[in-house]
């Protein structure tokens, strides 16, 4: 061909490039290299599969040439497909988008490589294109649009410089449609220059991504690392102007205090606009900016009160998962605006960054100040950044400024510091950054023990390499404040120290109690525990259950890469990690790779594992609560004129009650929330969320007439335990929300837990509450149990309770603090036990003074005389399976065998819950006293999936005694792998606490002989 000829034909063209690359090459040059690589092998294989060339490439921009425009669209609707799959599965640092521009024109050929308007347009839809989009121009459209199934939205004509061409979405997702009410012309001021460019490099491409200045407040707001979160205005429902100020005051409040907490990012100002300029928010915006959670409240004003809502949602399942109302009197706002401002910031804290520790952490700082300094310095302290260790020191430095030596992070912080200077290898004098730790430690045990255990137990794993230590100090980390994130934690330990049967029982129970939890490490920590148990089948199995359930961090699919080759499956195993995308067959080398990357997991841990002895492993560690879940009530009403937000806020009212009672397991809002939107039924919520109860109602409002009814479900037999109806005025909303609230609480104690209980029923709502969790924490018999109940015991004494609970705690209190040895003045304890309970029966002769006395006479002053004849006396009052108990434990530690079991087994009956087998083993000792050991037998087979140390050990001597030693030993074994990590002394005070000595010194004997671990 002579120079002075030119080639031409009709082409399709396609151009793509990636989202904001250049920025990206600035962040991180090499993990965007990376990203590169794997996503253009995504594209080479669409072109190949759709009959694509591809002749020129520049940087991250990509030209193809496509015989036919379906095949070209079809390949580009693919290839976002492929790449939004691969996106969701990544981590943050791995996501690349890419736009795409399809035309269909006159090209110029030269050797392989084509140019011309035909190509310059296909450049120039690229750039209209969205993010993750596909824009065509109008000749392409034609051809395609009644030859695929794709969706297509007109844009109308676009103009760009001199070029004028009508342009066509292909809308791959709703969100993608849009509208283009004037060309683009704006944003593209290089288009010019880019096809100069073009023509003089002879067909290479150099692409832009400039924005207008509008687009500033966004780009800088994306970039931020932090959660990101807006704050709705506050609506008024009532109290005219007053209500109108008082919200306006609430959202500036909040946002403010949000914008105080290192780990949330708020939108400025006029995206904040942007996103709130309707009547709701733009949901599809949010999405687009990753703001991942919304603040919304309402204010309620009834002449001198107010009552503030505030929701948490969550936009990703657009879910409740936090509410609370708040009431105040209306003497200052300002006060009103910070109370509400600080409740919203803990409740961001607990539900969407640090978790329920958040809400321990709180109860130690009187200062509001003081409290989001100490969540600062945690928040900086966890990222293992330079700067951010370098801004947590400064923070520490101003706590220890304003805390006092009381409170345990004083000495803690200082602790933590030291410990991450050791670990992280930052320490330049490592001598003394060990004994200011050690220091740190012995301080913080001093002052408060439960909280300090987290970083004895982990200094011993990291630093001494010692899993027996670091498994007991983390077993007392969580037995003193049960929640999903200390569980996690001793997951974690149980994880590193081979027990990875512990770990995944206590991960499992960790999702129990948060069920909404977005803690994704628990999930690959399960997942870990499976694979280094030996189970990779089951690994992989559980690994894709919760993928397909939406985990997708790095470190979970590294692990299932490396998984995925332990089951020969290489090329599961690419499609999780992009390191193997060179590798075609499985290799020690593939491995080795895998492993690396996957880390402390994957490869062999350094840590001492050995003699992993009984105390060193955990017992449950949440006792067998029954599950609640309620449902949101159901509004009755049809017509908008009534008081919707009446059903909400009852169900708010009834949720928040219901989670601070410690003898249940309420599941959390969104949850409650969840089950109505999916319609799920009962059978359906007791097979997903294992629930026991369901709490259910509704409401119905005529004028200002309001009536509510409520009703409690056993899902076990699907049959109502429990039904009433409230009929109160609208203008009494506030105390009937609260007084519906006390009822349902008091129908779930007595039918879901301990029964019938009349003698704290009059008891305001408050105190039957602390009544209630300082019962169930001195059951417990530890020391920690009565630690936690002696801070309650402090609220239930300031409270509105009457004389006759108060001291009807206190001998409880004295009597527990006795058995666990803690008391420090045996005598004036023996002595006030017996001054409280006289008074008890004076004010009030009842069941529980008549049960307390019987059971104190008989077990701690050894005086069955005394202890029969207030036995005697509680026969014709007992109602309470508590009543019956200790009427039981009487008669049967006094050798009146025959009524104590009859009684006992009245308990039983008279318990729906019984939490922790306390009146299980109660009967069945009473059974072996009486040489009943068949009833013991049966009565224990019973209990035995609830894998009780003690009832194992009470069915090993039943089964000795009868002869059948080989089951006894089983028996035994099986008391092993469940007895109480703290010790077998333990063990044994609690089986002399509803025993003789004697009986059980002949049971040890026995069982000793067969394999039971000796009590120290």
């Amino acid at each position: 061909m002579s120079d002075d000829q030119i080639d031409r034909k009709i082409a399709v063209i396609f151009a793509t490039d990636v989202v904001g690359y250049s920025k990206a090459m600035e962040q991180d040059e090499a993990q965007t290299i990376k990203n590169l690589r794997v996503c253009r092998r995504l594209l080479d294989k669409s072109f190949k599969q759709y009959d694509g060339r591809i002749f020129n490439t520049a940087g991250d921009s990509v030209l193809a040439e496509f015989s036919s425009a379906v095949l070209a669209v079809e390949c580009a609707a693919d290839f976002q497909r492929v790449l939004k799959q691969r996106n969701q599965s990544s981590d943050k640092a791995e996501i690349m988008e890419f736009r795409i521009g399809i035309n269909m024109g006159d090209v110029v050929i030269e050797d392989d490589n084509l140019y011309g308007d035909g190509v310059n347009i296909a450049a120039r839809l690229e750039a209209l294109a969205q993010p993750n989009g596909i824009s065509i121009s109008k000749p392409v459209y034609e051809f395609v649009q009644a030859k695929t199934d794709l969706v297509f939205n007109d844009l109308g004509v676009q103009q760009v410089k001199e070029n004028r061409f009508h342009v066509y979405d292909v809308v791959l997702d709703p969100s993608q449609k849009r509208s283009l009410s004037k060309p683009l012309s704006s944003k593209l001021p290089m288009v010019a220059a880019a096809i100069a460019v073009i023509a003089i490099i002879g067909g290479g491409l150099f692409f832009w991504s400039p924005a207008p200045s509008k687009q500033e407040p966004e780009r800088l707001f994306s970039d931020s690392r932090a959660i990101k979160m807006i704050v709705n205005e506050f609506r008024s429902l009532a109290g005219g102007q007053e209500a109108q100020g008082l919200s306006e005051g609430l959202t500036r409040a909040v946002q403010l205090t949000l914008n105080n907490y290192d780990e949330v990012s708020l939108p400025p100002a006029e995206l904040r606009a942007d996103i709130l300029s309707d009547d709701r928010p733009d949901m599809d915006l949010m999405r687009r900016l990753n703001i991942a959670y919304q603040i919304s409240g309402t204010v309620q004003i009834s002449d001198q009160s107010a009552r503030v809502t505030v929701n948490l949602i969550d936009n990703l399942s657009e879910k409740i998962i936090w509410s609370q109302n708040l009431d105040f009197a209306r003497a200052n706002d300002f006060e009103i605006q910070d109370e509400v401002a600080n409740e919203v910031l803990a409740s961001t804290m607990t539900k969407v960054t640090m978790g329920e520790d958040a809400a321990l952490d709180r109860e130690l700082f009187s200062s509001a100040e003081n409290f989001l300094t100490f969540m600062n310095w945690r928040s900086n302290f966890l990222k293992r950044t330079q700067e951010s260790f370098i801004r947590a020191e400064k923070l520490e430095r101003e706590l220890l400024q304003t805390l006092p030596d009381t409170n345990v992070y004083y000495h803690l912080v200082p602790g933590w510091m030291s410990f991450a200077k050791l670990n992280r290898k930052l320490s330049t004098d490592k001598t003394a950054d060990r004994s200011r730790l050690d220091d740190s430690m012995q301080k913080a045990l001093a002052v408060n023990s439960g909280y300090a255990q987290n970083l004895v137990g982990l200094t011993a794993l990291f630093l001494d390499r010692d899993c027996k230590k670091a498994s007991h100090h983390i077993n007392k980390f969580v037995e003193a404040g049960k929640n999903a994130n200390r569980m996690r934690q001793a997951g974690y330990v149980y994880v590193q120290c081979g027990m990875e049967t512990e770990a995944i029982d206590t991960l499992n129970v960790a999702l129990r109690l948060e069920p909404n939890a977005k803690n994704d490490e628990i999930k690959t920590l399960i997942i870990a525990a499976h694979m280094l148990s030996g189970d990779v089948t089951n690994a992989i199995t559980v690994a894709e259950n919760f993928v397909s359930q939406g985990l997708r961090d790095i470190t979970t699919r590294r692990l299932m890469a490396y998984l995925y080759l332990l089951n020969d499956d290489l090329d599961a195993a690419k499609k999780m990690s992009p390191d193997l995308a060179d590798f075609d067959v499985i290799s020690p080398e593939t491995i080795d790779i895998a492993a690396r990357a996957c880390g402390t997991f994957c490869v062999k841990k350094d840590i001492d594992q050995a003699s992993q002895s009984p105390e060193d492993k955990a017992d449950d560690l949440v006792a067998n609560l029954p599950v609640v879940l309620v449902r949101p009530l159901k509004n009755l009403n049809k017509t908008a004129d009534n008081n919707l937000s009446i059903s909400d806020s009852v169900t708010e009212t009834l949720l928040i009650g219901l989670q601070r009672y410690e003898e249940i397991i309420t599941l959390s809002s969104s949850t409650s929330y969840h089950v109505v939107e999916a319609a799920l039924n009962n059978q359906d919520i007791k097979d997903l969320y294992d629930v026991d109860y369901v709490v259910g109602g509704t409401v119905q409002q005529s004028g200002k007439a309001i009536r509510v009814t409520a009703e409690l479900i056993d899902l076990a037999t699907e049959r109502v335990r429990w039904a009433k109806k409230f009929d109160f005025l609208d203008e009494n909303l506030f105390e009937a929300q609260d007084q519906i609230g006390d009822a349902i609480l008091s129908a779930l104690q007595i039918k879901a837990v301990m029964g019938e209980q009349p003698t704290f029923h009059k008891e305001s709502a408050t105190a039957y509450t602390i009544i209630l969790n300082t019962r169930r924490h001195l059951r417990t018999l530890t020391k920690d149990g009565w630690a936690r109940a002696d801070d309650l015991l402090r609220e239930l004494l300031a409270s509105d309770a009457s004389e006759h609970a108060k001291l009807e705690m206190s001998v409880w209190h004295r009597v527990v603090r006795l058995f666990v040895g803690l008391s420090e003045d045996k005598s004036q304890d023996l002595a006030d036990i017996i001054s409280f309970s006289d008074r008890s029966l004076e004010i009030n002769p009842n069941a529980a003074s008549h049960a307390t006395r019987a059971f104190v006479e008989a077990n701690i002053f050894k005086n069955c005389e005394k202890a029969l004849y207030h036995a005697e006396q509680l026969k014709p009052l007992a109602r309470s399976g508590s009543d019956y108990q200790f009427m039981g434990l009487a008669f049967t530690n006094c050798g009146e065998l025959t009524p104590g079991i009859a009684a006992l087994d009245k308990s039983l009956q008279l318990t729906p819950n019984d939490t922790d087998l306390r009146i299980t083993k109660n009967l069945m000792s009473a059974y072996l006293l009486a040489d009943r050991f068949d009833e013991a037998i049966e009565l224990g087979e019973r209990s035995m999936q609830r894998q009780n140390a003690m009832v194992y050990t009470l069915l090993a001597y039943a089964e000795a005694k009868i002869g059948d030693r080989e089951k006894a030993r089983r028996y035994i074994y099986q008391q092993v792998d469940f007895a109480n990590a703290v010790n077998q002394d333990s063990f044994y005070q609690q089986m002399a606490a509803i025993n003789e000595k004697e009986f059980l010194d002949r049971m040890y004997v026995e069982l000793t002989d067969l394999g039971l671990p000796k009590s120290k």
